[in-house]
């Protein structure tokens, strides 16, 4: 984490090091406001970035794949995306660098309602995710893949959008999906 921290302080820092004596604020378009972002957060209100002559914004987005959309149109400098929609996007004539990994895993959980106790039971049923080509997508697709299960043939994945933590819950509270997947 020190050495992520180090990397991106540095990297701002040789952007910076191009502009007149005037600070310029940096854009830097986060995923979602979740604990795997949490060091951006906690690096801003530190004073870690204005110590070194960095004034930055953070933005939060919906999911990564808004906030490369907005990386794309050059609203914002820097954007933090599972590597899988970089990759995409790449794949597709962009000219996107990654800079640095944050983690090796999904942090995700899939939620179910009650009587829905084992993955297999997931078979016809509807997973929630953000985006479709998201993290979050891209988590359910692995997930129930490993439980046997084909994505988008036994197991329908439909596209909530907004927050994890409020569009996503409050669709499996009201019984419209089966299960939902969220950070």
């Amino acid at each position: 984490m020190k050495v992520l921290l180090i990397l991106i302080v540095a990297t701002l820092m040789s952007i910076m090091s191009h502009t007149a004596s005037a600070q310029k604020t940096v854009r830097i378009g986060i995923e979602a406001p979740a604990g795997t972002n949490a060091h951006y957060y906690v690096t801003k209100q530190l004073g870690l970035f204005q110590k070194h002559g960095i004034n930055i914004e953070l933005i939060s987005f919906p999911g990564g794949t808004v906030g490369l959309q907005a990386l794309f149109a050059g609203d914002i400098q820097f954007a933090t995306s599972d590597g899988v929609a970089g990759l995409s996007a790449n794949l597709r004539g962009a000219n996107l660098y990654f800079i640095a990994g944050m983690i090796n895993t999904f942090p995700f959980s899939i939620l179910s309602r009650p009587e829905i106790r084992t993955p297999q039971e997931l078979r016809g049923k509807r997973i929630v995710i953000s985006r479709y080509g998201s993290s979050s997508d891209t988590a359910v697709r692995v997930a129930v893949e490993k439980y046997d299960l084909k994505p988008d043939k036994d197991v329908i994945i439909l596209q909530g959008g907004g927050r994890a933590s409020v569009s996503r819950r409050s669709a499996l509270a009201r019984w419209m999906r089966q299960s939902s997947v969220r950070r």
